[in-house]
């Protein structure tokens, strides 16, 4: 089988907390509570059942249709991830959360190399992505 296909039962979703590019596109990182599927994020105008499944997806989420055109993100965000799970839940899309973490100097020195070079802002993201990972496990692992 073709496991890179998105038609196969199963997929993988992968997330860095932050997701994305440099940190000196924005003045901070914002909080994005949904990704909707891959299709959704890349030009699909000639599939019409993708536009159509996407357009309910992205109207229901934030309220307009993309038709056919990719939802885009800001280029490095921090992913809900209770939000997110809980959206995908209520769309009886079954999850598993598999969470890493690592030593938060080890993470830091990580993307301080070619992502971020400002060490406030690698601070917040890593305090930011820390709680959103607490939320996470006290929901799901611990069920505080």
């Amino acid at each position: 089988a073709d496991l890179d296909s998105e038609s196969d039962p199963v997929q993988v979703q992968h997330f860095s907390l932050p997701w994305g590019s440099s940190c000196h596109t924005e003045k901070e990182t914002p909080v994005v509570d949904v990704v909707l599927p891959a299709a959704c994020t890349r030009n699909h105008e000639t599939n019409v059942e993708e536009v159509y499944h996407c357009n309910a997806i992205a109207d229901d989420l934030f309220g307009f249709r993309p038709n056919g055109k990719p939802v885009q993100y800001p280029p490095r965000y921090n992913l809900d991830i209770v939000s997110h799970k809980q959206w995908y839940d209520a769309h009886g899309v079954d999850q598993w959360i598999v969470i890493v973490m690592r030593d938060p100097d080890i993470s830091a020195e990580a993307r301080r190399g070619s992502h971020c070079k400002n060490e406030k802002r690698l601070k917040e993201e890593e305090e930011m992505g820390t709680d959103i990972i607490l939320d996470a496990i006290n929901k799901y692992v611990l069920g505080v």
